[in-house]
């Protein structure tokens, strides 16, 4: 987990603690789950819901969106479950992996970086979460449905998950991030993901600005190298 830009040597991505990160297609990464995909649809996701660490709040700014690709949001305040399906949800019954993209990003800036071995311990041996979790009454949301699973013969939890998937998708909405526009996400509350789209590799291609933002740095202390440090392992 990296709070940073993300430079851009052919297909490698590498994020080294930089305050802002672009999201854009790149050529060779059209199916991947991530910011730089294009061909399939990124499902929505709390951003590094598998990080004990993840950010507070999300900054999308819009650099240019010619052809008004969709940020897709859904929030966890307009979805209707049953007291049954909430009750398990809260409970740690769910793992959440890391996606692909942040080993990959990890390694190709330092291979041989201690820093990997969290991120692949959380990939190798997930603690497991609960989903829902704060206040019964107005809880804060911890998904990614694509790198997640249930504990095996878990049945109970997998349905209770499929509810939440469900209402999730049903209110979930469009948003465009057109050029100067900046959407915030509340990460504790909302999922975000993107709609697919046809990439042209031409300089008109969908271009974003991300930035990540936590409320509190003494939490992650003991994952940055630094007080001052602003990469997160």
């Amino acid at each position: 987990m990296s709070q940073g830009i993300e430079e851009h040597t052919g297909a490698r991505i590498a994020r080294i603690g930089r305050l802002i990160q672009n999201v854009l297609p790149i050529a060779g990464e059209e199916d991947q789950q991530s910011g730089h995909g294009s061909d399939v649809l990124l499902e929505w996701h709390t951003e590094d819901a598998f990080h004990p660490y993840r950010c507070d709040y999300l900054a999308l700014f819009g650099v240019r969106n010619h052809d008004r690709v969709p940020t897709t949001l859904a929030s966890i305040r307009d979805v209707r479950l049953s007291a049954e399906a909430r009750a398990v949800l809260s409970e740690p019954r769910f793992y959440i992996l890391p996606d692909d993209g942040h080993l990959r990003q990890l390694a190709a800036v330092r291979p041989d970086d201690p820093g990997l071995l969290p991120v692949r311990e959380m990939r190798d041996n997930p603690e497991p979460v609960a989903v829902l979790f704060g206040g019964s009454d107005s809880p804060y949301l911890r998904i990614d449905p694509f790198f997640m699973r249930c504990a095996e013969s878990d049945t109970e939890a997998e349905v209770a998950l499929k509810e939440l998937v469900v209402e999730l998708e049903r209110t979930q909405q469009d948003v465009v991030v057109d050029a100067g526009t900046l959407l915030v996400v509340d990460n504790y509350l909302a999922v975000h993901g993107r709609r697919a789209f046809t990439t042209r590799y031409d300089g008109t291609d969908r271009w974003l600005q991300k930035a990540v933002v936590t409320r509190d740095l003494r939490t992650s202390r003991a994952a940055r190298e630094s007080a001052a440090g602003r990469l997160v392992v």
